[in-house]
C-alpha cells in the first residue's frame, strides 16, 4: 500500500490483494409432457387409451370407466366413459370435483397440433438465469523490525484481516409454467490471524466467522394461498408455505411445486497453536474450537401430495376429477400457522 505523502515510510509493510468477479449463465430448458386434451378435461374419456400387456406385448387399449367402491352402482361401467353421463342415482361419496376442477388450471392444455393420443402434446422452452458474486479482499500488515540500516532485520510480527463474500441465484423452472420460484445464497467469511515470533517460538492466533444464507421460494408464497382458497383441508395455513399441492398421475406428467425453506447458518472458529525449532526438531501444539449454529425453516410436504393411478374409476385422470386419490400424505409444522423451525447449537474442539 503506497499513498503519495500519507502512507510511504512503512509501504513495505503493509500489502493488500482483492478479486472480484461476476459471472451470469443462461440455461435453456426445453421440455415435453403428456397433459390432457379439452375432451378429457372435460370427462370425456371415450377417445383415451391406456398401456396393457398381453402375449404379443405392449399394447395401448381403450379406458373402461367405472363406478367407484362406495356408490350404490360400484362396478358398473360409466355410460360412454364421460362423467357427465353420471347417473345422479349412483352418488359417489367423498367426491371433491370442485376442488379438482381449480387445480386444472394450473395444468397447461396441449399445444403440439397433431400429437397422438395419449404421447406428449405440451412443448415448453424457456432459460434460467444463474447469476453468481465473488468478492474477496485481504490485508496484511507486518509488524516490528526495521526493513532499512546495514544490518537489516525483517518484521517478526504479522497482522492479517480477510473478507470473502459470494452471492447466488437462480430461477427453478418446470415443465409446468404455472409452477417455479427462485433461489438465492448469500455468505461470507471474515477471517482474522495473528502470529507472533518469541525466538525460535512462533505462535499462530486465528479467528474466523461464517455466515451463509440460503432462501428458496415457489411463484406463490405470501402471494396466493391456492390449496386453502380451493377448500383443501388439514394442510398448513402458513404464508411461507402458501404453494400449489403435488399432484402425481400415472399417464400424465405430475405437478410438482417448489417447496420454501430458508437455511441460515454459521460457524465461529477460534484456534492457536505453537511452533518451536531446536536444532533439527520441529515441534508444533495447539488447539481449536467452533462453535456452530444451523437454523433451518422448511416444511417436509406442507400443501400436501395427492396420487392418483385410477384405482377406484379405472383412469387417474378421472379419479382426479372425481377428487378421489388413491394415497395422500402431508408434513408441517405443529400447527397451521407455524413451519418446522430448527435451531441447532453445537460446540467442538480438539487439542493436538
Amino acid at each position: 500500500v503506497y499513498i503519495p505523502r500519507v502512507f510511504n515510510k512503512n509501504r513495505q509493510k503493509l500489502f493488500f490483494f482483492w478479486n472480484q468477479e461476476d459471472w451470469p449463465t443462461r440455461t435453456t430448458i426445453n421440455g415435453q409432457v403428456t397433459t390432457p386434451t379439452a375432451l378429457e378435461r372435460a370427462g370425456d374419456f371415450s377417445h383415451s387409451t391406456v398401456l396393457a400387456h398381453d402375449a404379443s406385448g405392449p399394447t395401448r387399449q381403450p379406458v373402461q370407466l367405472v363406478y367407484p367402491a362406495g356408490s350404490p352402482c360400484a362396478g358398473q361401467p360409466i355410460p360412454g366413459n364421460n362423467l357427465q353421463n353420471l347417473s345422479p342415482s349412483c352418488p359417489i361419496p367423498g367426491a371433491a370435483s370442485n376442488i379438482s376442477n381449480g387445480l386444472l388450471n394450473f395444468i397447461p392444455a396441449p399445444n403440439i397440433s397433431g400429437a397422438a393420443p395419449d404421447t406428449q402434446n405440451f412443448h415448453f422452452v424457456t432459460s434460467t438465469l444463474n447469476d453468481n458474486d465473488d468478492l474477496n479482499i485481504r490485508v496484511n500488515r507486518a509488524l516490528g523490525g526495521s526493513s532499512a540500516g546495514p544490518r537489516q532485520r525483517g518484521p517478526r510480527n504479522n497482522l492479517s484481516f480477510g473478507f470473502h463474500c459470494r452471492a447466488a441465484t437462480a430461477n427453478i423452472t418446470n415443465p409446468f409454467p404455472s409452477v417455479g420460484g427462485t433461489t438465492s445464497s448469500r455468505s461470507f467469511d471474515v477471517p482474522i490471524g495473528y502470529t507472533r515470533t518469541f525466538g525460535k517460538m512462533i505462535n499462530n492466533a486465528r479467528f474466523d466467522f461464517n455466515r451463509t444464507r440460503i432462501r428458496t421460494q415457489n411463484l406463490y408464497a405470501s402471494q396466493q394461498n391456492i390449496a386453502g382458497d380451493l377448500g383443501i383441508t388439514g394442510i398448513s395455513n402458513n404464508p411461507f408455505d402458501w404453494e400449489l399441492p403435488n399432484l402425481s398421475f400415472t399417464n400424465f406428467g405430475s405437478l410438482t411445486d417448489t417447496n420454501p425453506q430458508l437455511l441460515r447458518n454459521q460457524t465461529w472458529t477460534f484456534s492457536d497453536s505453537l511452533i518451536w525449532n531446536h536444532g533439527k526438531h520441529t515441534v508444533r501444539w495447539g488447539g481449536d474450537f467452533r462453535r456452530t449454529q444451523i437454523n433451518s425453516e422448511a416444511d417436509g410436504n406442507p400443501r400436501g401430495t395427492f396420487v392418483f393411478t385410477g384405482a377406484y374409476s379405472g383412469y387417474d385422470l378421472a379419479d382426479f376429477l372425481l377428487g378421489i386419490a388413491q394415497q395422500t400424505s402431508v408434513q408441517f409444522g405443529p400447527n397451521q400457522t407455524s413451519t418446522n423451525n430448527y435451531h441447532f447449537r453445537g460446540n467442538s474442539w480438539d487439542l493436538f
